[in-house]
Formats: C-alpha cells, sequence, structure tokens
C-alpha cells in the first residue's frame, strides 16, 4: 500500500496522490483483453547499488546484477506493488496498487540487468463478475504463482483473488480472465486498511502462504495464514526483523521463500531487508525466523520495494525487485536484480505436515 520515501513531504505527496485515485469505470467482458488497456513504451536509466561507489557490486549474500528506473509516459504506469516471474517467456508481471497490470520483457547483456521492454499493454484486473477493478477494490499488493492460478491479495478489500491458469498458457493469460474468490480467516478482515495482506506466494503444495504488513499482536511476531483453495487456513508467524515488516514474498527453487522487509523513518529514510524463510519451519508451531541476505540501506539505491521475483537460475536464482512509485514525481519506479548462489537444497519441500 502507498508509503511515502525519503522525507516528509513526500508523505503529504502520498497522502494527495491517494486522495486523488478515481475508478476506472469502464467494464470489461471476461477473456477480453482491449477494452480499458493502454501502450506504454518504457524508458530505463542504469543505476548503481551504491550511488557512493559503483564499484560496488555486492551486498551481503546477494550479487548485483544490474538496476533500472523505469519511466513511462503512459497513464497509470507506477505504482506497481507486486512482481510474479514467468518461466516459460521470461517476462515479468507487475501489479499496481490501482489494479492495472503490465508484462514486460527484462533485457539482459553480460549478465546484467541491461533494460526492460513492454511485452504488452498496461491493462486492468477485473473482478469476479467481469467488471474493471477500482478505488479500494483495486489496491492489489501481492502476487502468489501456483500451479494452476496467479493469486493476488488485496489491501483495504481485503481478498484473495485467483486468476486460473490456462495449461501452457503464458501466465499473463489468467489475468484477462474472471477470478475466483478465495475464503479467508474472519481475523483478516480485522486487519488496519493499510497494513493487510502485504506478501503472498505460493507453495509446493498449492497453498499460498499471505504475511499480513501489520503486527497482529505484542508478542514480537508477524502474522500470517497458509491458505488453501478450499477455504481451509492455518495461522502462521514470522518473527520481527527490528522493525520492518513485510512487504513482497515469492518461492525460492529449493522450496524455501524469500521475503523484502521494509522499514521507514522520516528522519532516516528506507531500508530493505532481503530475508529467507525456511519453508521445514512453517509446518510447526514456533514462529519462522527469517535469515537476512542482505540489507539496502537508506544510502543505497532504494525505495518503496514491494515486490519480488525468483527467476530459477543454473546453480542459483536471480531475484527481482520492484518499488512502488506511489505515482510521486518524488518517487522511483526502480527494477533491481541480485544473484543468489544458495537458494536453498531442499527438495523443494512442502510445510504440508500442520493442517491447512
Amino acid at each position: 500500500m502507498p508509503f511515502a520515501s525519503i522525507t516528509s513531504l513526500r508523505l503529504a505527496l502520498v497522502a494527495v496522490v491517494l486522495a486523488s485515485v478515481g475508478a476506472l469505470g469502464a467494464l470489461w467482458a471476461a477473456d477480453e483483453m482491449a477494452a480499458g488497456s493502454t501502450p506504454v513504451e518504457i524508458a530505463v536509466q542504469p543505476v548503481p547499488i551504491d550511488p557512493r561507489d559503483p564499484t560496488v557490486q555486492r551486498v551481503g549474500r546477494l550479487a548485483y546484477a544490474g538496476g533500472l528506473v523505469l519511466t513511462a509516459r503512459a497513464e497509470g504506469f507506477g505504482g506497481f506493488s507486486a512482481l510474479a516471474h514467468d518461466p516459460a517467456t521470461g517476462d515479468l508481471i507487475a501489479l499496481s496498487d490501482r489494479g492495472r497490470w503490465l508484462a514486460m520483457t527484462p533485457r539482459w547483456r553480460d549478465g546484467r540487468l541491461v533494460g526492460a521492454t513492454a511485452a504488452g499493454a498496461l491493462r486492468p484486473l477485473i473482478g469476479v463478475d467481469g467488471a474493471v477493478l477500482s478505488g479500494r477494490a483495486a489496491d492489489a499488493e501481492s502476487l502468489a504463482v501456483t500451479d494452476t492460478a496467479l493469486v493476488v491479495a488485496f489491501e483495504q478489500d481485503h481478498r484473495l483473488l485467483a486468476y486460473l491458469r490456462r495449461p501452457g498458457a503464458p501466465l499473463a493469460d489468467a489475468l484477462g480472465h474472471r477470478p475466483e474468490l478465495w475464503s479467508l480467516p474472519d481475523a483478516v478482515g480485522a486487519l488496519a486498511a493499510n497494513a493487510g495482506l502485504e506478501a503472498v506466494s505460493g507453495l509446493a503444495d498449492g497453498r499460498v502462504l499471505a504475511l499480513a504488513e501489520g503486527r497482529r499482536d505484542d508478542t514480537g511476531v508477524y502474522g500470517g495464514w497458509l491458505v488453501a483453495r478450499d477455504g481451509t487456513a492455518r495461522p502462521v508467524a514470522v518473527a520481527r526483523q527490528g522493525r520492518h515488516r513485510p512487504t513482497g514474498l515469492d518461492r525460492l527453487p529449493g522450496g524455501d521463500l524469500v521475503a523484502t522487509l521494509r522499514h521507514f523513518s522520516p528522519l532516516a529514510g528506507v531500508s530493505i531487508q532481503v530475508a529467507r524463510l525456511p519453508a521445514a519451519a512453517l509446518a510447526g508451531d514456533a514462529p519462522v525466523v527469517p535469515e537476512t541476505l542482505a540489507t539496502l540501506g537508506p544510502r543505497m539505491t532504494v525505495d518503496n520495494i514491494e515486490g519480488v521475483a525468483v527467476a530459477p537460475q543454473p546453480g542459483g536464482a536471480r531475484l527481482y525487485l520492484i518499488a512502488d512509485n506511489n505515482f510521486n514525481a518524488l518517487q522511483r519506479t526502480l527494477l533491481l536484480a541480485f544473484t543468489l548462489d544458495d537458494p536453498g537444497t531442499g527438495d523443494d519441500a512442502s510445510p504440508a505436515s500442520g493442517g491447512g
């Protein structure tokens, strides 16, 4: 959900942006991909991970593989809060908190991310009734990929919508069809409007792990649920990483999960942690303890990172991080790429025990 970046002035501008969000208005019949779409031409500006020292190529356990500032004149471009990677096409799918989505093709040269082009138009998400999502109902915050669906988590109107995949079709194809609504525990409805299911990921057993940005209690954990398509759910807890809160989640090749966690201070700025969550720990009752892989500090190339996508690579994994600019001229849409040489050695472990 919208987050102010470096200064208190940005906080004020974000409030203006939120107040001005309008309804998309038009109807889009199921399976129709044309109405409401906007052509996009992306311009990129390469950025170092450390502006003070462009020779820096490693942060913690992550090797920096290039980063870009993305801009486009298309109306509605920006606000990207969720990201997924399609292993079949190599494309990235980004969702915005105004209910728009865009498929992008990253461009690589000599192992470095050097560009990104739109793989299609910027399009609106549709709801279970086939109508374009708008207003509070359009606040998409995270995206999970399962074997059968793309599951989108929404804030404000807290819910999960599952866009069913067609065998052999690109992932983006699913977003052109009417979704189904997944049931959630009543406790999700009690979350604050801006502290909902900010980080979701598909698991090997077909369930979705959904973590809430807001802290649910005073025991030092953040809450979440393992949610199945049939509506069964089991609560899970993730130990706090200082004052950082979960914003993004995806599954690594070995079965563990990688999360982005964010902390913002008007004085210090924004800090992002990238952490691994052991999948096996989800089967127990104890809080899952994240393993910090890297911390992107306020003086580094960082902004409001809200999405992470994993692209498996031989012997490792590539991590893409995307920043939500809140449609704020003082913030940036960043796309950063890193390589993790140790994505885990499990057998795509499934936390099937413990219910769910």
